[in-house]
């Protein structure tokens, strides 16, 4: 069965310190997240922190070697992922559905198949997260 990432495209408000989350949104996401653990189909979920929290960009092929950037950083001109989860389905109809069901008001939501290397890369982010 193939794995998939949704991936949460930030918005201006995402990357605020200190955001909080209103306990209303937070139940209905806590809600969506144990219904597709309990079918099966959640391997993992998380946030990341604010870009002026910790958030680096790195830009690579200058003269100089990779360049580091510290956030914070200009969302309106930049995308950039605040949220993901990391799931198992049958196909991409499958995915897709669930997708559609993430209680978003607003926002962006990408979708994205593993790739089958033979790394297995998403496999051995859930065996680490096992661990």
């Amino acid at each position: 069965m193939p794995l998939f990432a949704f991936l949460v495209v930030a918005d201006a408000r995402a990357d605020q310190p200190n955001l909080e989350i209103p306990t209303e949104m937070f139940e209905v996401m806590t809600s969506f997240n144990e219904r597709m653990a309990d079918e099966g189909v959640l391997l993992h979920a998380d946030g990341f922190t604010p870009s002026c929290d910790g958030g680096y960009r790195i830009n690579f092929g200058g003269p100089s070697g990779p360049e580091v950037i510290p956030g914070p950083f200009d969302l309106s001109k930049e995308d950039h992922i605040c949220g993901y989860w990391i799931v198992r389905v049958m196909d991409t109809e499958e995915a897709l559905n669930w997708a559609k069901q993430v209680p978003f008001p607003e926002g962006q939501l990408l979708v994205q198949r593993e790739k089958k290397l033979k790394l297995k890369l998403l496999e051995n982010l859930k065996k680490a997260v096992d661990e």
